[in-house]
């Protein structure tokens, strides 16, 4: 053996030790121990409108496992919200991580997760971006992406929608004793809302605030007789939507 070899033969024993203890680190580092999916990563939704969806984890690996959430992207508008919801704990849409965790045996299964969108007012392109970490390795974590396309179609069952209001029909129509609304008004909004009853000869009846740290508003019609009137959404003072209602006792 020449001495020239004599003298690389250390040194390519050193280089092949430290690349197998890359290689190794490498493998070490790829392996996971969970798997998320969902039925669907793309949802296109209406403007004032809340989108669930439920995430499913499995831990793939051979030993239990206890993971946390976190959210770790959230392309919104200004006046979209995201919240999520781990096991029964709903964590607050300030919030990115969950402050509670799921311990996993091997092969299980958790559909525990569901993530809530509020669309808001403004039609575009959305996503939201989850983790589902490891508490025992904050390199282990499956990770997947929500996206969501926001249409300004106003939904079957909402009387009006633009950025300030989401509100339902009345219901129920024939009403009996009273009708509700259900509706959403974003907090940073400064608009006044109200409805309106009318007979139909146009005279009112009354009015009811809708408040935006409420959701719903009932009003009840022990007052008023069988017969034909209009309900009118009142925005800043401006009539911007008129139904009729049938009120049967």
């Amino acid at each position: 053996m020449t001495k020239s070899v004599q003298f690389l033969l250390p040194f390519l024993c050193f280089l092949g030790i430290l690349f197998t203890q890359k290689a190794i680190g490498q493998d070490k580092k790829t392996e996971k121990s969970l798997r998320v999916w969902t039925e669907n990563t793309k949802h296109n939704c209406a403007m004032g409108t809340i989108v669930k969806t439920v995430v499913h984890v499995q831990n793939i690996s051979n030993n239990p496992v206890e993971f946390k959430v976190k959210r770790v992207k959230a392309k919104l508008s200004k006046n979209q919200e995201s919240f999520f919801r781990l096991d029964s704990k709903i964590t607050a849409a300030r919030t990115n991580e969950s402050q509670n965790t799921i311990i996993l045996q091997p092969d299980d299964i958790s559909s525990g997760f569901m993530a809530y969108f509020s669309t808001g007012f403004k039609k575009g392109e959305n996503s939201l971006t989850y983790q589902f970490i490891n508490t025992n390795s904050k390199d282990d974590f499956a990770e997947i992406k929500l996206n969501y396309r926001v249409s300004d179609k106003i939904p079957a069952n909402r009387l009006y929608v633009n950025e300030q209001i989401s509100i339902s029909f009345m219901y129920p129509n024939p009403a009996v004793h009273f009708g509700e609304f259900e509706y959403r008004m974003p907090s940073l909004v400064k608009s006044k809302a109200k409805i309106a009853i009318h007979d139909v000869l146009g005279k009112k009846l009354g009015t009811y605030d809708l408040e935006p740290s409420e959701a719903s508003v009932r009003i009840p019609f022990k007052n008023l007789n069988s017969g034909i009137y209009f309900y009118m959404l009142i925005l800043d003072e401006e009539t911007v939507a008129t139904k009729k209602f049938v009120l049967k006792k």
